[in-house]
């Protein structure tokens, strides 16, 4: 074959004839939705679980045998917990409201293609807005459906024999109770550090105030040696396992840390989102809730390893 050095693609139809076209193409498939930006290295994370839930049910052998996703991320959404808390004194001043950013990012995902039919939330925190969200996509009449990331983290931990798990979450995610209620349905206790650590060790680490050094700032092993001492104090407490409630955390933070059991909602949330867009049933939840049912039973509850 002789290679040409000067190869241009050359349209054979007009502009108008490929749009009509593009429209047709795929509408019997549907693609994952991700709700982003709030922060971008967690939404990298959320589409890299996404990605791998996909490649534990398929056959991949090709690009075309992974689904598609879709990411509307807004970097400019306003800082969840600031909002909350803003909220709850009036003398911290109004901050932004994140809502009508989320509606937009929602109106992004509704005029992609393929058709979207479920979406996650890279955010825990953002979890707080998501019953309006939904409810503003229903009167929309749109079809997607947000997963709650919160409610199938819950669903899993009922699964496992854990009666007392510790939340390492945003202050905002703490204020709203959000997996406190989830997990009081199942039977389920949570745990949480006081104001004071929950500032210096966890919110720290996520954003970095007090020392320069947060996941949102890029760094890593700085914020992991707060967020050892805080699963250290949490199982002091009495805490079987450790809930990741905010997707910062397992960017610096995972299972090989603590020889407790480490629940990764955003794991979850990948997993949920992949089955459901499939239409797919399986025991891979279930598989997850076998792993901490056998590092509880094996007796992990009770040494961490620093």
């Amino acid at each position: 074959m002789k290679l040409q050095s000067e190869l241009v693609y050359k349209p054979k139809f007009v502009w108008s004839e490929y749009v009509a076209q593009a429209k047709t193409l795929l509408e019997d498939k549907y693609a994952v939705g991700i709700i982003g930006g709030m922060g971008q290295a967690a939404t990298r994370d959320l589409l890299s679980e996404v990605l791998m839930a996909n490649e534990e049910v398929c056959d991949i052998k090709q690009d075309s045998d992974y689904l598609s996703v879709h990411i509307s991320g807004i970097t400019q959404t306003p800082d969840r917990t600031g909002y909350i808390i803003s909220s709850l004194d009036d003398s911290l001043g109004k901050n932004e409201d994140p809502f009508p950013y989320l509606v937009q990012a929602y109106l992004n995902l509704k005029n992609m293609h393929p058709v979207i039919k479920y979406a996650g939330i890279a955010c825990n925190t953002a979890h707080f807005f998501l019953p309006a969200l939904q409810k503003f996509i229903n009167e929309d009449k749109g079809d997607i459906q947000i997963i709650n990331t919160v409610e199938e983290s819950a669903k899993m931990i009922r699964q496992s024999d854990l009666k007392k798990v510790g939340l390492l979450a945003t202050t905002g995610t703490l204020q709203t109770q959000l997996y406190h209620q989830a997990l009081s349905k199942y039977g389920v206790e949570v745990v949480e550090l006081d104001y004071v650590l929950q500032e210096y060790l966890v919110m720290d680490a996520i954003y970095g105030k007090y020392s320069g050094f947060g996941i949102k700032m890029g760094y890593l092993s700085q914020p992991k040696k707060k967020l050892q001492k805080a699963v250290s104090l949490l199982a002091i407490k009495g805490a079987q396992g450790i809930v990741a409630g905010c997707t910062e955390i397992p960017l610096a933070f995972s299972q090989a840390d603590i020889s407790i059991p480490f629940i990764n909602p955003t794991q979850i949330l990948a997993r949920v989102l992949v089955d459901k867009t499939l239409n797919i049933t399986n025991k891979r939840k279930d598989k997850i809730a076998d792993t901490l049912h056998r590092q509880n039973s094996a007796g992990q509850i009770s040494t961490l390893k620093f």
